[in-house]
Formats: structure tokens, C-alpha cells, sequence
């Protein structure tokens, strides 16, 4: 087996989604933590006091340290991180993760550890990778920066101890009493004699040094994850511009990618809470108002989920700023695998059709793209429906239309695209109707006699006619009377 340990050097600042540009702190007891690169350029700097620190940046943005957004950061990773392999451990400020199972199907675990490093720096996170043999010794790599990956016991006893006695977790109350014997690294704790290391620092120190090297067994305890995702993130500071909020959820959805395509999972509908800071005394603190992003198959692209909402922001006003977003899916569906034609196959049409419905549907809202369903009568005001667009079942019949590769001709003749309601009265000279001059008939008589049960009766005859310009028409002739001619459509 191998273990790689994700030691993420800066959680407690890359835990708060912010815009690289923009001067950002973490505080803790009114002094700085850690700061941004652009509070860094500033000249602020771990340990400065607050005040200090806006001196030399006034617009400076900073935030209290909170460790429970770390540890919510840090579940989103582990979600995120399960598409890359099953069995997922933690550690403080790291994660562990088993990938000698996975790393043949990534391409060897060089390709698997640069996919990592790459998706971790792209949800703006600041990690060091190191693989070993073993969970303890792939976490005291990465945790004292030693970015190295070692496939064979043989190189870990080699490495291991060159690491600074800082690797030690059950060394961390002794740090001064190996200052004074002159213990700087693990070899000069390995070369001391087990029973005189036990009796003076205890035997979790030599357990965990034995873990490391793989002379005892090292269980990880994997993490149980729900079965829906859910995360928050939290804000450098109260946003009101859709830039920010789409910012700040694009980490949130590469998340969610991560943990549908583990679970090989898809959805249809993603949650947004949107928490709103108190603006006025009157308002209550726990404000808040509902995003809802909806696709019109289950999806598990965070590129799509990006599109839609940005569709979604731009025509949505914010009444107040936003402190928070919860980002949550209510339920999910098994995802469907396409597979790949041994031939080139033409595209679907459903394919472009069903994207453009649904940027549609979130730019203009919810219930205003219409279709028309056929019904099932021969009139023409009847023989059509409105509905929803966005409907599944209207999804469904997009999709078996494109299924289809020979669909079966219409038992009625042609229908015009664009009828006219009411049928618009003609005139009739020397027995033929006229529309902008004598219209020739082509084709007709199509009878139609339908309605009786409705008390709507219709009893004509209906003909394809030719205008003086070469339009075709479709007219038709009353039976009932007053017998006359009419205009009832035109054809594209």
C-alpha cells in the first residue's frame, strides 16, 4: 500500500474563499495569524497587532480566526478528494489518502500526485504532497515540507531519518530537553537505546516513530461521509456583487464534482443559502434567502454548475450583502455512463438543444420557456398543448425525438407552422377563394369532422393552396353553414 499526505500549509487563511489581489488577514485575539501575499506586500506580516497591521494596509480585509471554518474546509476536501481514491483520513491541517490502489488507473502515481497538487492550487489551497509506504511517514514528509514520494520500504528507511525531530507529533512537549541533549534529527533519535527513550518520553514516541518506519501496523481511520453533500463557505467580507459569489462557489462545486463522480452520482437541482449580514436593527441576524440552480438532466460538471449559476446571478438582485453561502444537494441520482461508439456518430440534436433550454430557463426563471405538446385531436386550435419547456417529461420526449433515427411519418396530411386563430374570412370570385389574388389549389380535399362532445363542431374541408407570389397556404371550406372560404395558416 501506499499512503500520500496532503499537508496543507496555510488552511487557516485558504480556508476563507478570496480574490488574490485584495490585501486579507486572519486574526486571532486581535493580532495577525497569517496574512495574504497582498497583505504581505504591504509589509504585514504573522504577529503583527490588528492595529499595526491597517496602518500599513488600510484596506486591509481580515477576518477572526475561526476553527471551525477549517474544519469545514477541510471536510469539503475530503469529499472532493474521494474521487481519486476510497479510503480518506485526516490529520490536523492534512489529509491522507491511500493511492497505491489508484494509481495505475490515473497513470502512475507521478500523474496521480500532479492531478492532486494541480486541483488542490485551482481551489486555492496551499498544500505539500509526500508519499510513503506508511500513513505516519507519508504525514512527517509533508509536514516538515520533504515533497518527495517513495514507493518502497527500502526508501523510506533512507529518508526517514533525515527529518528534522520537529516530525515527531508525541515529541511536541519535549521540544526543548532535545535542544539541550542535541537531538536534531530522527537519526539521532533512532540511535538511542528503545528502553531509555521509553522511560524518559514515554512509549507513544517510539510507537509512532515504529509506525513510521513500518516495524508495527498503522491503521488510518477513514472518514465517514453523508450521503448528500453539504459545505458553507464563508467570505473575506460581506459581497453584493455576483463576481464575488460565483468566486467563492467555484470552489464549493469542484468540491461537489469531486464527491459525484466518487460516488458516480449526478444532480439535478443545487441548493444556495445565501446569509445575509444584518443591515439594519430591525432585520434578524439569522437572515437569509434560497438560490436554486436546476438542470434539465442530472449533472456533475462543476464547469456546468459554474454556467448556470453565473446565468442566474446576473438577473437576480441581491437586497443585501452576503456573509455566507451553504451550498447543498437535496438528493442524487445514479449517473448514466456514455460510452464511446466503435464508429463516429453524428451529434444529437437534443444535445445543443437541451444546454440552450437550460441557460434559458436560468436567465429568464423558472416556468417561462413554454413547448407545445401534441393532443390527441384532429382540429387545428386543438391539436396542440402549452406546457413547460423544463418539465421532465418534456426532457424525456426531447431525448427519445433525437433517439430516434426514423420518425414515423404523421397519419394527417401537412400542418403549416404558424396558424391563424380565428381563420381569417376569404372571398370568393368566380368559385375560387382569393388571398392577394385567386388562390390555386394543390392538394385537398383533407376533411376533418371532429368536436361533437365539446359543443366546438367543425365539419370542413381543408386544402394546401398556391398564392400569385408562390406562398403556400392552408384554406379550407365551411361545410357547416355559413358556408364560406377561410385562411387558416401559412407554410414556412
Amino acid at each position: 500500500m501506499l499512503w500520500t499526505a496532503i499537508q496543507l500549509t496555510s488552511l487557516t487563511l485558504d480556508c476563507i474563499p478570496q480574490a488574490p489581489e485584495r490585501a486579507f488577514a486572519v486574526v486571532e485575539k486581535r493580532r495577525v495569524v497569517i496574512a495574504n501575499d497582498a497583505a504581505q506586500a504591504a509589509g504585514v506580516r504573522g504577529g503583527h497587532g490588528l492595529a499595526a497591521a491597517l496602518a500599513l494596509a488600510p484596506a486591509l480585509e481580515w477576518i477572526e480566526r475561526d476553527p471551525a471554518l477549517e474544519a469545514e474546509a477541510l471536510a469539503g476536501l475530503a469529499q472532493w478528494a474521494l474521487q481519486y481514491t476510497s479510503q480518506v483520513g485526516e490529520f490536523a491541517h492534512g489529509l491522507l489518502l491511500e493511492t497505491g490502489g489508484s494509481a495505475r488507473l490515473f497513470g502512475g502515481l507521478s500523474t496521480l500526485t500532479r492531478l492532486l497538487a494541480q486541483d488542490l492550487a485551482a481551489q486555492g489551497f496551499a498544500a505539500t504532497l509526500a508519499t510513503s509506504p506508511t500513513p505516519t511517514g507519508a504525514r512527517m514528509l509533508a509536514a516538515c515540507g520533504f515533497a518527495t514520494h517513495l514507493d518502497t520500504p527500502a526508501e523510506l528507511h533512507a529518508t526517514l531519518p533525515g527529518l528534522p525531530v520537529k516530525a515527531l507529533q508525541s515529541a511536541a512537549g519535549y521540544a526543548a530537553t532535545f535542544t539541550t541533549l542535541g537531538l536534531a534529527t530522527l537519526a539521532d533519535v533512532l540511535a538511542l537505546p528503545r528502553d531509555g527513550l521509553k522511560r524518559r518520553f514515554g512509549h507513544a514516541l517510539v510507537d509512532e516513530l515504529d509506525r513510521a518506519l513500518g516495524r508495527t501496523p498503522d491503521p488510518v481511520q477513514a472518514m465517514v461521509f453523508p450521503e448528500t453533500f453539504r459545505t458553507t463557505l464563508t467570505l473575506p467580507a460581506p459581497a453584493e456583487s455576483a463576481e464575488a459569489l460565483q468566486f467563492a462557489c467555484a470552489r464549493a462545486f469542484r468540491q461537489l464534482e469531486g464527491f459525484l463522480r466518487a460516488r458516480r452520482q449526478a444532480v439535478d437541482r443545487i441548493d444556495l443559502t445565501l446569509h445575509h449580514e444584518r443591515a439594519r436593527p430591525g432585520m434578524p441576524t439569522g437572515a437569509h434567502s434560497t438560490l436554486t440552480l436546476s438542470f434539465l438532466e442530472p449533472a456533475a460538471s462543476g464547469e456546468r454548475f459554474n454556467l448556470i449559476l453565473r446565468e442566474r446571478l446576473n438577473h437576480t438582485a441581491l437586497t443585501h450583502r452576503v456573509e455566507r453561502i451553504g451550498v447543498s444537494t437535496p438528493h442524487a441520482s445514479t449517473a448514466t455512463e456514455a460510452t464511446r461508439a466503435l464508429l463516429p456518430e453524428p451529434a444529437r440534436p437534443a444535445q445543443g438543444l437541451a444546454a440552450l433550454l437550460e441557460r434559458l430557463n436560468a436567465r429568464l426563471g423558472p416556468g417561462t420557456l413554454e413547448t407545445l405538446q401534441p393532443d390527441a385531436d384532429h382540429r387545428p386550435g386543438h391539436a396542440s398543448l402549452r406546457g413547460n419547456a423544463t418539465a421532465p417529461r418534456q426532457v424525456a420526449a426531447l431525448h427519445a425525438t433525437a433517439r430516434s433515427a426514423t420518425p414515423g411519418a404523421p397519419a394527417w396530411g401537412p400542418r403549416p407552422v404558424w396558424l391563424v386563430e380565428p381563420p381569417l374570412p376569404l372571398r370568393e370570385i368566380g368559385g375560387k377563394p382569393h388571398h392577394h389574388g385567386p388562390l390555386t389549389l394543390m392538394a385537398g380535399p383533407e376533411r376533418i369532422e371532429s368536436g361533437w362532445w365539446d359543443g366546438d363542431t367543425v365539419t370542413r374541408d381543408y386544402f394546401i393552396a398556391q398564392t400569385a407570389a408562390r406562398a403556400l397556404v392552408w384554406v379550407f371550406r365551411e361545410r357547416n353553414l355559413p358556408a364560406g372560404w377561410f385562411l387558416q395558416g401559412y407554410f414556412a
